[in-house]
């Protein structure tokens, strides 16, 4: 990879990627800490699991495309995957302007 690729890369890591991983880690270890998830949370893994789809079909999608209610629907999908009995807050979508 040429130089100004991996510069490139590296900002955009920094810049955009790095920040809103750290975010989510944040609100995780907040929902553990509300007793909203069991168990021990790897945000690293969650991250990935929150991303991959959209990644997917963005780049991979082909004719597909990037439907508008992907990521809110991973995102109910992996946060009730994670949410224990007690918790019903986790599986409600997330809206602008809430926090959860």
């Amino acid at each position: 990879m040429k130089r100004s690729r991996r510069s490139a890369a590296r900002t955009w890591w920094d810049g955009f990627v790095a920040p809103r991983r750290a975010s989510t880690a944040r609100s995780l270890t907040r929902a553990k800490a509300r007793g909203e998830i069991n168990g021990e949370v790897d945000a690293e893994w969650i991250c990935d699991l929150l991303t991959g789809p959209l990644i997917c079909r963005a780049f991979l999608g082909g004719y597909r495309g990037l439907p508008d209610e992907l990521a809110e629907e991973t995102t109910r999908f992996v946060m009730s995957s994670l949410a224990t009995a007690d918790s019903n807050s986790l599986a409600e979508p997330l809206r602008p302007g809430t926090q959860n």
